[in-house]
């Protein structure tokens, strides 16, 4: 009987306790609040002067990084696009080859016709270019890379 005796001491000891430490905060919660608008106003002086500096540094800074960076970028464009046109061109000359070579007895026909004048002929030529566009650019490289 002595333990719960004994726990009951120490239960309203701690509920004591426990009120006399919230006494004590609400003590130095009311010092604190008397203080606080200080603290604030000094903490929200602090924290627009660090946007500021933050917005003047990043503005100081986005124009030469987004410089180099465009560069760089924009040198890769150009570097991947004269490869693609390279590509492109040599893809051209060997598909062209190729109608050429398996349409070459059709293409004499045409000519030995005589119905092929300047404006004809850039017509067929101009058809023929068209099948070029059925290839897709990894298509054309792969075939292009073969054939070099």
């Amino acid at each position: 009987m002595e333990s719960s005796s004994s726990e009951s001491d120490s239960d309203s000891d701690s509920s004591s306790s426990s009120s006399s430490e919230s006494d004590f905060d609400s003590d130095s919660d009311s010092d604190a609040d008397s203080d606080t608008p200080k603290e604030i106003k000094h903490l929200a002086k602090h924290q627009s002067d660090a946007a500021r500096n933050l917005k003047k540094i990043e503005g100081e800074l986005s124009g030469y990084v987004a410089t180099n960076l465009d560069l760089v970028q924009q040198r890769k464009d150009t570097n991947q696009l004269e490869a693609d046109l390279r590509v492109a061109a040599k893809f051209k000359e060997i598909y062209m080859d190729y109608i050429t070579t398996g349409f070459g007895a059709d293409l004499d026909t045409l000519r030995k016709e005589g119905d092929i004048n300047d404006e004809t002929l850039e017509l067929l030529v101009d058809a023929l270019e068209t099948g070029i566009q059925s290839f897709a650019a990894s298509d054309q490289k792969m075939i292009v890379d073969e054939a070099s």
